[in-house]
Order: C-alpha cells, then sequence, then structure tokens
C-alpha cells in the first residue's frame, strides 16, 4: 500500500474514534446514470469511500482542501474533474461545501441508493484491490 493510502486509511481510523455526524444526501437516477449528492458543514472533515469504477466528481458550492493520490489541493467551483479507480479522498470542509458525484449505475440498481453505493464503491483499500485481483 502506498504512503498516501497508508495517510488517507490512518486518518479515516482516527476520525471514526470520533463523535459521528451523518451528513444529508441527495440521490437521482436516470436511464444507467446515479448522481449523488452531500452537503458538508465548514470545519468537518471525511474521507470518501475507494471507488470501484470512473466518475464524475464536481463541487457545486463552498471550498474544501481534499488529499488523494492524486496530490492535495484547495477547491472551490467551478471545479469538475473525472476520477478514476481506487480513489478514495480526505475532505476537509473550509466553508459549506455541496458536492456531487455521477456514476454509471447498473439496471438492477436503479432507484436504490443503498445498493448503488455496494456496487460503485469499497470501505477502504483492502477491498478494492480483493477485488481487483479478480477482476
Amino acid at each position: 500500500m502506498s504512503e498516501i493510502k497508508h495517510n488517507i486509511e490512518a486518518m479515516k481510523a482516527e476520525l471514526s474514534a470520533m463523535p459521528q455526524v451523518t451528513f444529508p444526501l441527495r440521490h437521482w437516477f436516470a436511464d444507467g446514470m446515479y448522481a449523488r449528492q452531500i452537503f458538508i458543514p465548514a470545519g468537518h472533515c471525511i474521507v470518501s469511500k475507494v471507488h470501484k469504477t470512473q466518475h464524475f466528481f464536481m463541487m457545486n458550492q463552498g471550498e474544501m482542501a481534499i488529499y488523494s493520490e492524486l496530490g492535495s489541493e484547495v477547491i472551490a467551483p467551478p471545479f469538475f474533474s473525472v476520477s478514476g479507480p481506487s480513489i478514495c479522498r480526505t475532505v476537509f470542509a473550509i466553508t459549506d461545501v455541496i458536492c456531487t458525484t455521477i456514476h454509471v449505475c447498473p439496471e438492477s440498481a436503479q432507484n436504490d441508493p443503498n445498493l448503488t453505493e455496494e456496487l460503485i464503491a469499497f470501505p477502504d483499500f483492502a477491498a478494492f484491490e480483493a477485488w481487483a485481483a479478480q477482476n
């Protein structure tokens, strides 16, 4: 595991020991696509799941610092990127933030955010690497 992945997993472990907050999510489905939007209040830090496939990532509102294998940067709208498989981000909301990701979604998971999440992401790098070794 790379040093950056190790750092992200260590951050996730530290954050999981703290009081947990649930952030509002919105979900949309359309012809094989799934969009998920999250609101992160200023001052909060999260670690995303490890994504299985390419997807779009866009910043709709606010300013945040991100850290991933792609580097670290502070971003604000308009921000749009294509994220590849195995991308996981540590995010710190400098101001109130709204972000959206858009994923390919199998027909079998349409209109079911929980099932869709299982199909597009893993909880950690070890789960992704085990899956990638078999596919």
